[in-house]
C-alpha cells in the first residue's frame, strides 16, 4: 500500500510539472488523476456507509457528496480552461 501511495504522489508531481511546462499529456494526466482520485477515494466511503450514514451523519454525508461533486466540477473546469487556452481564446 505504501508503494502505491508513493507512486500516486510521484505521478501527481510529474503530471503537474509537465502541465506547467505546457505539455498536453501532463494536463490530461492531471485531469485523469483528479477524476480518479475523486471517484475512487472520496466515493468509497459512500459504498461503505450509505446515506444517511448513522455513524457520522450529517457532516460526513455533506463532505462526501461535496467532495464528489466539487472534484468532478474542478476537473471539468480545468479541462475547459486548458482547451480554451489551446484554442487561443
Amino acid at each position: 500500500m505504501l508503494v502505491l501511495i508513493s507512486f500516486i504522489q510521484a505521478w501527481w508531481g510529474i503530471s503537474l510539472t509537465a502541465g506547467t511546462r505546457g505539455m498536453g499529456g501532463g494536463v490530461a494526466s492531471t485531469a485523469i488523476l483528479g477524476l480518479g482520485w475523486t471517484l475512487l477515494t472520496n466515493g468509497y466511503p459512500i459504498a461503505y456507509c450509505l446515506l444517511p450514514c448513522p455513524v457520522a451523519a450529517p457532516l460526513s454525508d455533506v463532505a462526501h457528496i461535496g467532495s464528489l461533486v466539487l472534484g468532478i466540477v474542478a476537473v471539468l473546469a480545468h479541462i475547459i480552461k486548458v482547451s480554451a487556452e489551446a484554442s487561443g481564446r
